[in-house]
């Protein structure tokens, strides 16, 4: 008798197994989380942002789980908490979330690349300066940075802003998608007005058949480029 009820006891000293995850498990009070073994790692489970939040301890000692369970929720109390998905976030993956929003939403503006690869023209210089960073590590004085860059290298301000706006919707399908709570401050520039006298297409197309056939072909380039047509000219005439 005296032996079957220390085998009992036995038994009933073994944590209790989680039947779905396979997992066993410290049961603590509520709202305290949870501490379970899983293929003898240590985990932790508990609640932030109204969100139930799993996480590797990266230990086989019980001791470590449970140190890193009290930091989170210190971190919890005192409002300084990042979710480790935040913390894992990368400058590539906000760009992946970007270009999926792009051809979920069939905006034109995203192409593809020899190789099939999407991209988009304003993207190329923001991979220049934050490829391979944190998007936590991202802040207003990288920004700042950045269009000091772009400004040496002749960009106008209008192009740097259209830059920082695909930048800046990154880090807000991020927080949409609850992986991030706040971004950076983005300081947009001064944008110069908008040129006047510039022709509709139908106006050009009588305007090109008006003109003597030598200067129809000069006239077509400066129309699709931009370019005033002095400019055109004296770049011409200099050449």
């Amino acid at each position: 008798m005296m032996k079957h009820l220390a085998c009992v006891q036995r038994q009933a000293d073994i944590p209790a197994k989680d039947s779905a995850l396979g997992e066993d498990r410290h049961r603590r009070g509520r709202g305290q989380g949870r501490i379970w073994r899983r293929g003898g790692v240590w985990w932790i489970q508990y609640y932030a942002h109204g969100r139930q939040i799993r996480e590797s301890s990266h230990s086989v000692k019980e001791e470590h789980a449970q140190k890193l369970l009290a930091k989170r929720h210190a971190e919890i109390e005192a409002d300084t908490f990042v979710e480790p998905a935040a913390q894992r976030l990368r400058y590539e993956q906000m760009r992946g979330g970007l270009y999926a929003d792009y051809k979920t939403n069939h905006r034109k503006w995203l192409r593809r690349d020899r190789d099939g690869n999407p991209y988009l023209c304003g993207v190329l210089h923001l991979d220049d300066t934050f490829a391979g960073q944190r998007a936590l590590a991202i802040t207003t004085s990288d920004i700042r940075k950045f269009i000091e860059k772009r400004q040496a290298g002749g960009a106008s301000n209008g192009t740097i802003n259209r830059e920082l706006a695909l930048l800046r919707r990154m880090f807000n399908l991020a927080i949409e998608d609850g992986i991030l709570r706040t971004a950076p401050h983005f300081p947009m520039l001064k944008e110069a007005a908008p040129r006047k006298g510039f022709l509709e297409y139908p106006d050009f197309q009588r305007l090109r058949q008006e003109l003597p056939e030598y200067l129809g072909s000069v006239a077509t380039m400066a129309y699709y480029t931009g370019i005033v047509l002095v400019s055109f000219l004296g770049f011409i005439g200099t050449a």
